[in-house]
């Protein structure tokens, strides 16, 4: 099955699963309201017929709402990931819409309450349904059903990180087929040169070409090769950094009748946006410390048992604006694990930890008192995570925009290591994440990540 057919199939199969859910949740509600014994009123209960006869304008305000979200557009060729947000908005303006509906429907007075019952469920339940989807999808491109045959054309860094991307999550079903004028060790299998990329494309029956070129080649040839794959019907897409603008934020304008793209400042330069952010991380993080407060004496107590010296660990580190601060940790090596050494990168099977210190860090659980910093203000719940001064004078000369990370508070966890980049993995792959952060932030990106991730302390490998 080709990748779009299969997309198709799981956009009809998306939204008749969403009109079911809508439609079971009115009769949810009335149970719930008037039948369960859960919630008080004065019988006797009114009538359900008035509440089904408008149902299917309910639906269809709903259903409208949520296209105009972009719920039923092919953003990714995963249908339902990563729209959260975008239910809870529908939500708020779909209820809003019924609402109105039934405010100028004078026949008959409907229950406020059932309405807000109905706009709860509908996020839970069609979040569900969405994420059940989502795992069937998952589970077919991984063995090999509607996969899509990708090229990438160039060989700089940037080509390298894709495929490395790729490879590490088959369930988005691409397939990379090769490297397209690729000269650079490692990069295999080869195509062939991007000269000859009409026939490339004829010839390997491709679904898609990802341009990916260095910096230096010209946009005009960009411009050439992206007409080629039109010629060719195959789709093609290229990476945003390509001209340098990475991940900002572009604005189409118009000056003279010329369109001009402005780049917006980041999100987080607002201070309001900084209060919101603020507002999340104190109402996780105090919650947090009250809940896991028994947890965190069990671990500093076994900690102390397990080796000789303290129980957490202050590391400095660099925060907002450049700073230093003590980030605090459970300690999980031994007290003098860098006194001959100095500061080095933890690795696999590092003989320096203890046996406690091995399944807290492969669990993340000596991240915990990180919690302390950011109640200080020192940290935040989602940043680029901080890094030791020593490493930074290296990134910062070999790594372009590395200092711009520090543009925000750092976080207990990041857009990197939602994306399953954590630990001992490529700086470079890793700044790219970071700053694309920065300049998308929104409170349900954090949400996002929060929850993501939760999901990956269960997959990742590099955490030594």
């Amino acid at each position: 099955m080709k990748s779009y057919t299969l997309h198709r199939v799981f956009l009809g199969l998306t939204l008749l699963a969403d009109i079911s859910v809508l439609v079971a949740s009115l009769f949810l509600a009335w149970w719930i309201r008037f039948d369960s014994g859960w919630l008080a009123f004065v019988p006797p209960a009114p009538p359900i017929d008035p509440y089904v006869a408008k149902l299917p304008y309910a639906v269809a305000a709903w259903l409208i709402v949520m296209n105009y979200a972009g719920l039923y557009r092919r953003r990714s060729f995963v249908v339902g990931r990563g729209d959260t947000g975008a239910l809870v908005a529908s939500a708020l303006v779909a209820t809003g819409l019924v609402f109105a509906l039934g405010f100028v429907y004078r026949g008959f007075s409907y229950s406020r309450l059932i309405l807000a019952l109905m706009a709860v469920q509908n996020v839970v339940l069609l979040r569900v349904v969405r994420s059940a989807l989502t795992r069937v999808q998952v589970a077919l491109r991984r063995s090999g059903v509607g996969v899509v045959r990708i090229a990438i054309l160039g060989d700089g860094d940037e080509a390298r990180g894709v495929a490395a991307s790729l490879a590490r999550h088959p369930g988005y079903g691409f397939r990379l087929a090769g490297f397209i004028g690729a000269t650079r060790p490692g990069l295999t299998p080869r195509l062939g040169s991007a000269a000859r990329l009409d026939s490339i494309v004829r010839r390997t029956r491709l679904d898609e070409v990802l341009l990916a070129p260095r910096p230096s080649v010209s946009r005009a040839a960009v411009m050439d090769w992206a007409a080629q794959c039109r010629r060719a019907g195959v789709e093609c897409k290229m990476l945003a950094d390509v001209f340098g603008f990475l991940t900002s934020r572009l604005e189409l304008e118009e000056l003279f009748g010329m369109p001009i793209m402005s780049i917006e400042p980041s999100p987080l330069e607002s201070w309001r946006n900084r209060l919101l952010k603020r507002a999340l991380d104190l109402a996780v993080t105090v919650p947090a410390l009250v809940i896991l407060s028994p947890l965190l004496l069990l671990i500093a107590l076994v900690v102390k048992l397990d080796t000789p010296g303290p129980a957490l660990y202050r590391q400095e580190r660099v925060g907002l604006g450049g700073r230093a601060f003590g980030m605090l940790k459970f300690r999980s090596m031994r007290a003098d694990a860098e006194k001959r050494t100095g500061p080095v990168w933890a690795k696999a099977g590092d003989p320096r930890r203890t046996r406690t210190g091995a399944f807290l860090r492969r669990t993340s659980l000596d991240e915990l008192p990180q919690l302390l910093n950011i109640l200080k203000g020192e940290m935040s719940l989602v940043g680029p995570r901080p890094e030791r001064p020593h490493f930074i004078a290296g990134f910062a000369r070999r790594v372009p925009r590395y200092m711009d990370r520090h543009a925000a508070l750092p976080g207990l966890t990041g857009w990197s290591q939602a994306n399953g980049l954590r630990g001992n993995t490529p700086v470079e792959e890793r700044i790219k994440y970071d700053l694309y952060y920065i300049e998308n932030w929104s409170l349900w990106l954090d949400i996002r990540i929060i929850f993501r991730t939760g999901l990956e302390l269960f997959h990742h490998q590099e955490a030594y």
